[in-house]
């Protein structure tokens, strides 16, 4: 080499410092960012097999930058000599380091969680329930409901439906919920027919018997159905596993996937949730006193206006439904002393109840079991309606 070849200067410890610490810090912090808010957002259906994809190579993307980084630490601190005293700066950026690879792990396994098979579910906590059940999030009526406007104008017959997330719709369209298809097959015959579904996500036998009281007059159905879940007797606490504080505060603000799988995992096995059942539907069981009760209110209110009262106990859409058919046997035998025309539907769907759910992580009926819902209706009322549809109170 002649001594005029120019030679490559070697880098000060203040260019080093730059590049290896300050730029990278930088990009890493913009870029954490700029994920976490696109997590945040939660903009894409998981259910989808492309955005499954996308997340799995994000996650895949975190982890192997995520050791890169790692990579690079180390060799900056082999080339940085071990007397060289730390600065506060020097502390400053080995604490942000170390925050944002934390963050930037965490991202990576909310990532992976996504790109996992999904857990679709109708429920509030589940991150992706706008995409399950947009119809959830819709305009409700002046009563509340997550239906059309009820007026004077409204058709007849008209049938009121009493219920919880099962009439409201969980996790199918609106127009698929069995309302709306028993609705359609009566307006076949009665062009006039309106069926209203009464029904919230979370309501009980209670809230439902007030409902009745505090708005019956107003909608003046011609019949009342009241449609029973099993859970309708849970009473002040769940019979399922619920999301603490925490937990519901990540699934629905942070949209966190992961935290839902983990609370997934805890949850208990179907067995211990048919044994609730069970005790929460023994002839003594508060429960069942204040089921029982709600149930008298509501037939004593259709009695007293000679309005035509039924009530139709639907399955729990799993793979052992069949646990439940003592409880709906009950039911049923409790509410035709009552009064009311009683039936349960555990055997309208061949045994295969699981083919009829929104999923198989979520219980509530898919628009098959709506149909199904509805047809076995349609054919219950068919002697409840006076033979001349002018005959009607209007």
């Amino acid at each position: 080499m002649s001594p005029d070849q120019p030679v490559d200067a070697p880098m000060d410890a203040r260019q080093l410092w730059r590049q290896e610490r300050l730029w990278p810090v930088f990009y890493s912090l913009l870029a954490t960012t700029l994920i976490a808010g696109m997590l945040w957002v939660n903009a894409l259906d998981v259910r989808t097999v492309w955005v499954r994809i996308f997340y799995g190579l994000m996650g895949v993307w975190l982890v192997v930058s995520f050791f890169v980084r790692r990579f690079r630490l180390w060799q900056f601190a082999r080339l940085t000599p071990r007397e060289s005293p730390r600065s506060r700066l020097d502390l400053a950026f080995n604490s942000l380091e170390f925050l944002l690879s934390v963050v930037m792990l965490l991202l990576a396994a909310e990532a992976v969680a996504r790109a996992l098979p999904p857990l679709s579910n109708s429920s509030t906590n589940y991150p992706g329930a706008n995409f399950v059940w947009p119809d959830r999030y819709g305009r409700r009526n002046a009563f509340g409901l997550n239906d059309r406007y009820i007026g004077p104008q409204a058709g007849r017959p008209r049938i009121l439906v009493l219920g919880d997330s099962y009439v409201e719709g969980a996790g199918v369209a609106r127009h698929e919920r069995f309302c709306s298809v028993l609705q359609a097959a009566l307006q076949k015959t009665r062009p006039d027919a309106h069926v209203i579904a009464g029904g919230n996500c979370g309501w009980n036998t209670q809230d439902e018997a007030s409902f009745l009281t505090r708005h019956g007059t107003e909608i003046e159905p011609d019949v009342v159905i009241v449609a029973y879940v099993l859970n309708d007797a849970e009473g002040q606490e769940h019979l399922s596993a619920q999301p603490s504080r925490w937990e519901l505060w990540l699934q629905t603000r942070l949209h966190s996937y992961l935290c839902y799988r983990l609370f997934r995992l805890r949850r208990g096995a179907m067995s211990e949730y048919w044994k609730l059942v069970q005790q929460r539907h023994q002839p003594d069981s508060p429960s069942w006193l204040a089921v029982s009760a709600s149930l008298n209110t509501i037939e004593a209110w259709c009695r007293a206006r000679k309005i035509p009262s039924e009530l139709v106990v639907l399955p729990i859409f799993t793979q052992d439904a069949d646990a439940g058919r003592e409880v709906m046997e009950q039911v049923t035998s409790r509410a035709k002393e009552l009064g009311f025309h009683s039936y349960h539907m555990l055997d309208d769907f061949d045994s295969r109840w699981i083919d009829f759910a929104v999923s198989p992580y979520d219980a509530h009926p898919n628009a098959a079991g709506h149909a199904r819902i509805a047809h076995r209706i349609e054919a219950e009322l068919k002697d409840l309606f006076p033979k001349d549809p002018a005959s009607s109170k209007r």
